[in-house]
C-alpha cells in the first residue's frame, strides 16, 4: 500500500516529530511505502490566495496514484479551506482519507449562544451568530464527517466528534506512543544552572512554555518543599507562539517567590538529543496540567519523560488517568492544587531508571504501535 502523509514535518513540531517516528519506524516495511508532501500546513497557511490554490492542486494531482491520504490535523494547521480540498482530493483519486486528530473538538466554541433579548440588535446578532458557526462547522467539522477513518488518542475526542456528527463507526483511538531512547548526549547545563550539589532532587517541565501547562504551579510549589528541591524548566516559547508574555510572568513569579536561586528556564531547546540529554540530568518530570484544556489532548510532553525512565508526577487530567489505566505510569496528584504536588513529589522515588516508565516504554513503543497503524490501513482500504 501506498500513504500519502499530509503533516508538519522537518520542523519545531511535536506533531510533525511524532509522524516523522512511526516513518522512520515502518521504513523498512515490505508493506507499505510512505511519503511527505513537501509543503507542510505551517507552510501552506501562510501563502497568498494564488501560491496557496496552486499548493493545494498540486497536493491533488500527488495523492493520485497513493492508496491513503493520511492528515495529522490540529486545529491551527487548517485556518482556510485545507481540509475540504483534503477529502475531494482524496475522493478524486479514489484514495482512502485518514485523519489523526491531535486535539478534541471540545476546544472550540461551536454551541450558538442564546439570543440576548428580543430587540432587533439581538435578533440581529444572534442571527450573526448562527451564521458565524454554520461557517465554522462547514469548514472544520463537515471534512472530518466526511473521512473514512479517524484516529484519536483520548476518550474526549471520541466523544466529542460523536457529538459533532461524526459516525462513531469511524473512530479508532490509538496509544501515543514513546519513544525508546538509548542515544542521549552528556550534559551538565542543568547542574550547572542550578548549581545542583549532591542531595539536591531536581523536578523539570518539559516542552515549549504554555499557559495551560501549569509551569507556574511547579514554581508555586517549590514554596512547600525543602530547599534541596529545585526545578529546570526544559523549553521556551515556542517561535509561532503569540503569548510571549507567559515567560515574563513566570520570571517575575520566580523573582516575587525568592527562587531565583532554585528555579532555572532553559529556553527553547533546539533538538531531541539536546532535550533528552538535559531531561536525565533531573530527577523527577512535573506536569501539573490544566484540567479541562488537557481532558481534550494527550500530552507529547509527557511522552518525553517516558521515553527517558524518568518519575513522572502529573496533576489528574482526564488523559493522564486513562494512560495510568493503560500503564500504571504516573504518580497523580489527588487534586489540581500545587500543594498537592509538592505533596507527591515529596514520597515520590527518585529511582532511575523508573520500572513505571520503562513498563510503558515496552508496551506502547513506535515499534509496537506502528503494528496498530498498519492495521488501520489495512482496514481503511478493506472497508
Amino acid at each position: 500500500m501506498k500513504v500519502l502523509h499530509f503533516s508538519t514535518h522537518d520542523e519545531a513540531c511535536g506533531i510533525g516529530k511524532y509522524q516523522e517516528a512511526f516513518l522512520e519506524v515502518l521504513a523498512p516495511s515490505d508493506e507499505v511505502e510512505n511519503r511527505f508532501f513537501d509543503l507542510s500546513p505551517n507552510v501552506i497557511r501562510t501563502l497568498p490566495d494564488d501560491q496557496y490554490a496552486a499548493a493545494m492542486d498540486r497536493l491533488a494531482e500527488e495523492v493520485r496514484g497513493y492508496d491513503i491520504l493520511h492528515v495529522q490535523h490540529e486545529w491551527g494547521f487548517y485556518s482556510r479551506d485545507e481540509m475540504g480540498r483534503a477529502v475531494a482530493a482524496a475522493r478524486a483519486a479514489g484514495a482512502r482519507l485518514i485523519v489523526t486528530l491531535h486535539t478534541s473538538p471540545g476546544v472550540l466554541d461551536l454551541a450558538v449562544p442564546a439570543r440576548a433579548g428580543i430587540s432587533p440588535r439581538a435578533f440581529l446578532n444572534h442571527y450573526r451568530a448562527r451564521a458565524e458557526r454554520r461557517a465554522l462547522d462547514e469548514r472544520v467539522i463537515a471534512p472530518l464527517r466526511a473521512a473514512d477513518l479517524l484516529i484519536v488518542h483520548n476518550s474526549a475526542a471520541f466523544r466529542e466528534l460523536v457529538a459533532a456528527g461524526v459516525d462513531p463507526a469511524r473512530i479508532r483511538r490509538l496509544v501515543l506512543p514513546a519513544k525508546r531512547t538509548t542515544n542521549v548526549r552528556e550534559s551538565t547545563r542543568i547542574r550547572e544552572g542550578l548549581r545542583v550539589q549532591k542531595d539536591d532532587v531536581v523536578l523539570c517541565t518539559i516542552g515549549f512554555l504554555h499557559r495551560y501547562k501549569g509551569v507556574d504551579a511547579a514554581i508555586k510549589a517549590l514554596t512547600f518543599l525543602p530547599d534541596n528541591y529545585k526545578l529546570a524548566v526544559i523549553g521556551g516559547i515556542n517561535p509561532t507562539s503569540h503569548d510571549v508574555a507567559v515567560y515574563d510572568e513566570l520570571t517575575d513569579l520566580v523573582r516575587e517567590l525568592g527562587l531565583k536561586d532554585r528555579v532555572y528556564i532553559t529556553g527553547y531547546v533546539e533538538g531531541d538529543l539536546e532535550l533528552d540529554a538535559m531531561v536525565r540530568e533531573c530527577d523527577i518530570a512535573v506536569y501539573p496540567y490544566d484540567g479541562e484544556y488537557y481532558s481534550q489532548v494527550t500530552s507529547a510532553a509527557l511522552t518525553t519523560a517516558l521515553s527517558n525512565s524518568m518519575p513522572t508526577v502529573a496533576y489528574p487530567t482526564e488523559t493522564f488517568r486513562e494512560l495510568n489505566a493503560l500503564v500504571h505510569c504516573i504518580e497523580l496528584t489527588d487534586t489540581f492544587a500545587y500543594y498537592e504536588l509538592a505533596r507527591v513529589v515529596q514520597r515520590t522515588p527518585t529511582t532511575w531508571p523508573s520500572p513505571a516508565a520503562i513498563a510503558f516504554t515496552e508496551r506502547y513503543s513506535y515499534e509496537r504501535v506502528s503494528e496498530d497503524l498498519l492495521a488501520l490501513y489495512r482496514e481503511a482500504l478493506a472497508g
